[in-house]
């Protein structure tokens, strides 16, 4: 049994599963799983609360279910918006996944704003791809995708993915990102993929499994003077940001892309890396400015990025150029 407070707790709220309430999205899923829809739909008739109460466990009792049903654990749905996506139904992360897809938030809508036909999108912690798939079509057929996830399962989905709705070129890295060259223990929370990451501290609180994945440095391995565009990254990584920065130096300073990540207190303690370290680097990368995603009008000094009162920040950063 899940302990309270588990990394997916988050989950099982109304708004992330709303997309399962569309008849023509439902029956692209497994029974077992248009069964859990109608769980939660019958929540939301009565007047519970956003929080799906057993969410969780009456999840696992349907993944139970499919395995026993299925030896298949993807699906693929193709959405209202005519793209598609493949997810992977034992991991319950794909709740959140599709419903990026299908009701863009603040950090898939920043992409429209910057990402122009031609242009490179650099997807670090793809997870998924949801994020790729969106920026897939605004770089156009001349543009390029790169997506980084250490995950092999997630990867071969990104791959899947991007098969199906990309027209520009792109390329799925299976690998850590990091100061260095060498290989490294991922941990991985039953709960959600997404919490997944190279720190234990953050990433091994609970129900676990782990792998052995390589680490590399962005500057080794990307072609990225040969990107076509301008760049834009996204870094979602667990911890790894400023390692990841670090060994994309040249990247950074010769390209100057915008930076979309989250400032987070509990991943930046369990890399054992303070706020300050993190925008000391990035001052030294020229980076001098950010937004908070929910307004990107209003830019501030990288010195007055704070967490004060938070637990994290999901911000966009601007070179100083």
């Amino acid at each position: 049994m899940s302990k309270p407070n588990s990394p997916g707790d988050w989950l099982f709220q109304q708004q992330w599963v709303a997309w399962m309430y569309d008849a023509t999205l439902r029956r692209q899923l497994p029974l077992p799983y248009r069964l859990f829809a109608y769980y939660c739909a019958l929540q939301k008739s009565i007047g519970c609360s956003q929080r799906i109460k057993k969410g969780r466990q009456c999840l696992q009792l349907m993944m139970h279910l499919n395995h026993r049903l299925s030896s298949s654990y993807v699906a693929r749905l193709v959405l209202p918006n005519q793209l598609s996506i493949y997810v992977n139904l034992s991991d319950p992360r794909f709740l959140r996944v599709v419903n990026e897809l299908v009701n863009p938030n603040e950090e898939t809508a920043t992409l429209d704003k910057f990402l122009k036909p031609g242009d490179t999108f650099i997807d670090i912690g793809a997870n998924h791809g949801s994020f790729s798939i969106v920026a897939s079509g605004l770089v156009g057929e001349t543009g390029r995708i790169i997506a980084i996830e250490p995950q092999p399962v997630l990867a071969d989905l990104v791959r899947c993915s991007l098969a199906d709705n990309a027209s520009c070129d792109y390329e799925v890295y299976e690998i850590a990102c990091g100061s260095r060259s060498s290989t490294v223990t991922f941990f991985i929370p039953e709960d959600t993929s997404g919490s997944a990451g190279i720190f234990s501290a953050f990433s091994a609180t609970h129900r676990h499994r782990q792998l052995t994945v390589p680490l590399r440095c962005l500057d080794e391995v990307l072609p990225w003077r040969d990107l076509p565009g301008n760049l834009f990254l996204k870094l979602d990584i667990e911890g790894s940001e400023y390692n990841c920065l670090a060994g994309a130096r040249q990247l950074l300073l010769q390209r100057q892309p915008h930076i979309l990540m989250e400032a987070n207190l509990s991943t930046l303690k369990a890399a054992d890396v303070s706020l300050e370290q993190l925008k000391a680097l990035l001052a030294t990368l020229q980076y001098g400015e950010f937004a908070e995603v929910s307004d990107l009008t209003q830019r501030y000094p990288l010195a007055e990025l704070h967490l004060r009162g938070k637990t994290s920040r999901n911000i966009l950063l601007f070179p100083k150029s």
